[in-house]
Order: structure tokens, then sequence, then C-alpha cells
């Protein structure tokens, strides 16, 4: 946390070093994507399951016939939100490139993305260890 707040406090944070000055910012955002994108479809499929079980606890037929549409209906929802994210994540993986008015490719922007889509990678890991 204290890297954080040194880096909002840096005056000597320009376009060239924005995202290994940044990495822990991103670190931070790449982990709490990860656990929403694999907690929220958990969660939704818990509260599925635990609807049919009142269904099937209440012993009403046409109630758990109801029920397993919503649960089969909570489970898709589940599946697109993991899904979606990582859809999204591999698509800007595959077109995202920052590049300087010559022309040049801009090798710091790989660190903001590495840290925001997989907070656990080589580059990721570096480019918070140097900052520290």
């Amino acid at each position: 946390m204290l890297s954080i707040i040194s880096f909002l406090d840096d005056p000597v944070v320009n376009a060239s070093n924005f995202c290994k000055s940044s990495a822990q910012i991103w670190k931070l955002l790449g982990v709490v994507i990860n656990v929403f994108k694999i907690a929220i479809p958990v969660i939704i499929v818990l509260l599925a399951l635990l609807d049919l079980g009142k269904a099937v606890m209440a012993g009403e037929e046409k109630e758990i016939k109801a029920t397993q549409k919503l649960l089969i209906k909570r489970l898709v929802y589940g599946v697109l939100i993991f899904f979606v994210v990582t859809l999204v994540q591999m698509i800007f993986g595959l077109i995202g490139v920052n590049v300087n008015a010559n022309g040049d490719v801009i090798k710091d922007s790989s660190i903001c993305w590495a840290c925001a889509t997989d907070p656990g990678s080589k580059t990721c890991t570096d480019a918070t260890s140097s900052t520290n």
C-alpha cells in the first residue's frame, strides 16, 4: 500500500515509465478482476442451488420445475460472466499495443497489461519488485 501512496506523490512519473511506476496499482486491479471472475459465478451457482433445495423441500412439482429452469439460466449466466471477462482480456491482449508518435512500440505498456490480466506473471512480479 505504501508504494501506491508513493506513486501518487512521485513527480517524475511520465509516459515512458508510467506502467512500471504504477505496477502495484495494476497488480491490485488484476487481483480484483480475477477474484470477481471466479467469485461471482460461484455465488450465482450457490444461490441457484439454494433456491432449488428450498423448492425440493417444499415438495411442489410445479415449483421444482420453475426453479430448475431458473437454475439452468443462472448456470449459463455464471459461465458467461467467467468467459466474457476472459474473452475481453484475450482480445485486448491481442490488440493492445501502445505506440508512440514515432511509431515505436512502448515496452512499458506491457507491464500494465501483464499486471492487470495476470498479476502473478514474471513481467508483473519483476516490475513490482523493482519499484519497492
